[in-house]
């Protein structure tokens, strides 16, 4: 059942406003502590000002953190579109990491002593930046994925045989009009998955290495039906961590989607869907 705006900006609240709230106790605790012993004292203050500053920061407006949930929340409450909510909610994440990297260069280079503080600063902006790659991908499959097969994705993928050198087949993955992956056959029966940024590390070692040396198996990866739609592929790929997953038809594997495949491929069509919603406004 879909959660409500206000619900869902109350529940965003509630871990930002929990961090204050414990900061500020931690920091009541300190004012009654400095007078006693120092290290307590010095530990409570440092409690309290991560505890507020983490609450703050969370409360910034921009995916994924809390704030960018309450910011989606109230846009959505006032224009009722999820998608162009999310949207904004994403692009103020970006400025917000921009900015947070930004103030981690100002305090790197303004004084040693802010060195600490530059560095977290300037890991909490790469944190997010990353964690809105993934948001953005998940939106991307949310608009599109839903209304296309995950086995229209799987485009034009190589096929190699278990005992083929991976020297041979290296130009063959790497082909700029092929998937970034290639399904690996023993006969006719897919045995495994061989991803493009696999080759680099099994070239180093030998040229003459068998792709059933480099290969992830098959029973490794997650799967999922050929018909079902394309967001489930891409959820359950980012939930299991794999480096692939295989699309079977009833019993047979009849492809492989990688993360970068997946997200290439979710852009493509949400582009075609936009360029087609747009000619039929106009």
């Amino acid at each position: 059942m879909p959660v409500s705006p206000v619900r869902e900006a109350t529940l965003a609240l509630g871990g930002p406003a929990a961090s204050i709230l414990f900061g500020g106790l931690a920091a009541i605790l300190w004012s009654w502590a400095r007078a006693g012993s120092f290290l307590p004292g010095f530990a409570l203050l440092g409690l309290a000002a991560a505890s507020l500053i983490l609450g703050l920061v969370n409360l910034l407006p921009g995916h994924p953190l809390d704030g960018g949930r309450i910011l989606t929340s109230l846009l959505f409450y006032l224009h009722g579109s999820s998608s162009a909510s999310w949207k904004v909610a994403l692009a103020f994440g970006r400025l917000m990491a921009l900015f947070l990297l930004g103030l981690a260069l100002m305090l790197l280079q303004a004084h040693p002593a802010a060195a600490l503080a530059g560095l977290w600063l300037g890991w909490l902006g790469w944190s997010l930046g990353r964690s809105l790659r993934w948001e953005h991908l998940r939106l991307t499959a949310a608009t599109v994925g839903r209304t296309r097969p995950a086995a229209s994705l799987i485009g034009v993928q190589a096929r190699v045989q278990a005992d083929q050198p991976i020297g041979e087949i290296a130009d063959t993955l790497l082909a700029a009009d092929r998937a970034p992956l290639a399904l690996v056959l023993d006969g006719d029966a897919v045995i495994g998955v061989l991803a493009a940024d696999q080759l680099a590390p099994a070239l180093r070692r030998r040229v003459d290495e068998p792709a059933r040396r480099a290969m992830v198996p098959i029973e490794r990866l997650p799967q999922v039906g050929g018909q079902e739609p394309a967001v489930c592929a891409f959820e359950a790929l980012l939930d299991s961590g794999a480096p692939a997953i295989a699309v079977t038809e009833g019993q047979r594997v009849i492809g492989a989607l990688a993360l970068g495949s997946l997200s290439r491929l979710l852009r493509l069509q949400q582009s075609a869907h936009s360029t087609a919603v747009a000619d039929k406004s106009g």
